[in-house]
Parts: C-alpha cells; structure tokens; sequence
C-alpha cells in the first residue's frame, strides 16, 4: 500500500523572494481580485509556519500564543496585528483599487 503524506506548503518556502512570489501569486489568482479573509489568513499561517512560530513572535512582538489565536481558523486578528505581522515577514498590506471604475 502506497502511502501519501499531508502537503505542507510550510516545507517549500525556504526564502524571502519564494515567501513573496507565494503571497504574491496568491492574491493575484483569486478571481474575484479581493481574496477572503480567511484565504489571506491561511497563506499568512502557512508562511509562518514556514520560518516557525517562535522566530517571527520575536521579530513582530506578537506572542507566540497570539499567533496561534489570529492564525487559527477560528481566529480573527485585528488589523494592527496583521500590520505588525506582515512587516515582520518583510510583506507590506496595500489597499489597490479591484477596477478602475470603483475607485472614483
């Protein structure tokens, strides 16, 4: 019997530049252009998951338990926090107009 292991995106995101072109990528493919809030969660999860827990509650001042609450699928993180987190992953949040049209 063949065994098939979970896919843990954590263990392909090795470096800044493959954590930007995932985030990146990420945003850019949903087809409505505004993802969710629990999509955008979920890709932050799996970046932290990627350079661990501990290392970036050190770099963005966020408890290491704090993480896990706002990352968790049951979790809804406050804007600052997601400020806060963002920087510390070296990403910026940007608020882009979805068309041209809405943003008059």
């Amino acid at each position: 019997m063949v065994e098939i292991k979970p896919f843990n995106l954590a263990e392909y995101l090795h470096t800044p530049e493959e954590v930007r072109e995932f985030v990146t990528t990420l945003m850019e493919e949903d087809e409505s252009g505004v993802p969710d809030a629990d999509f955008i969660i979920a890709a932050l999860r799996d970046v932290v998951c990627s350079e661990g827990y501990a290392e970036i509650a050190r770099r963005s001042g966020i408890s290491r338990e704090g993480l896990y609450k706002a990352l968790s699928g049951k979790g809804d993180p406050k804007f600052s926090t997601l400020v806060q987190l963002t920087k510390s992953l070296g990403l910026r949040l940007a608020l882009i107009p979805t068309s041209p049209d809405k943003a008059a």
